[in-house]
């Protein structure tokens, strides 16, 4: 099992990096940098926390508790909204991310886990993950129990026009307040720069940190690998 491991860290370690990777990343931080061309109102500082909250709830009680863990049940509608809720966190597909967050307790802090701060660096399991090729397939673990709904593969494959859809409804969101209220200081523009970008970068560095600083400090009080 070990040598298993180490020869898996050394295949992923030789995996060329992918350039698509690295300039989506790069390219969704420079979008949320427009902040300071699109201005501040305090209405899309409210939108842009409100929508760290819900969309952190769908990484968090969606995806991780309930579609990796399977830690508690509930009704299909309501596992649509949390599917939907994660979807919309802008932190990848539900089938990519179960699939590699399953891998990552599976290979917990060993060369088998892609994003570990203890087997490779603290730069390499807060980001540097996603630059690799290996990092854009699904990992190895099986999502079975969860393809198994429609309504959950259809969120799967349609996550890029969700995405999409999102900063649109925002843009034109800012567009309407505009309109109505234009004390309110906002614009499409402002709206889409706060509550999308500027929103979602918070959101992912708040769940790359629980892969990156949370596994390099803090107490460890129950005596478990995983």
């Amino acid at each position: 099992m070990t040598t298993d491991l180490l020869a898996e860290g050394r295949r992923d370690e030789a995996m060329p990096f992918s350039l698509a990777a690295i300039s989506g990343v790069v390219v969704f931080h420079l979008l949320a940098g427009l902040v300071v061309f699109a201005g501040f109102s305090w209405i899309a500082l409210a939108v842009c926390m409100a929508l760290f909250v819900v969309r952190a709830l769908g990484i968090t009680a969606g995806y991780h508790r309930y579609f990796s863990h399977r830690a508690f049940r509930t009704s299909r509608p309501v596992q649509f909204l949390l599917g939907l809720g994660g979807t919309l966190a802008a932190q990848g597909s539900l089938m990519w991310w179960v699939s590699h967050h399953r891998d990552h307790h599976k290979y917990s802090d060993t060369p088998g886990d892609l994003h570990s701060p203890v087997a490779y660096s603290f730069w390499r399991g807060h980001i540097g993950w996603l630059f690799r090729k290996k990092s854009l397939q699904r990992g190895g673990a099986t999502v079975a129990d969860l393809e198994r709904y429609p309504e959950l593969r259809f969120l799967d494959r349609a996550y890029w026009p969700i995405m999409i859809a999102q900063g649109v409804v925002l843009f034109f969101f800012g567009v309407l307040l505009n309109y109505l209220w234009p004390s309110l200081g906002t614009s499409g523009f402002q709206m889409l720069v706060w509550g999308y970008f500027v929103s979602s970068v918070l959101l992912l560095h708040n769940t790359f940190f629980v892969n990156s600083l949370c596994h390099r400090f803090g107490t460890r009080p129950y005596d478990t690998n995983d």
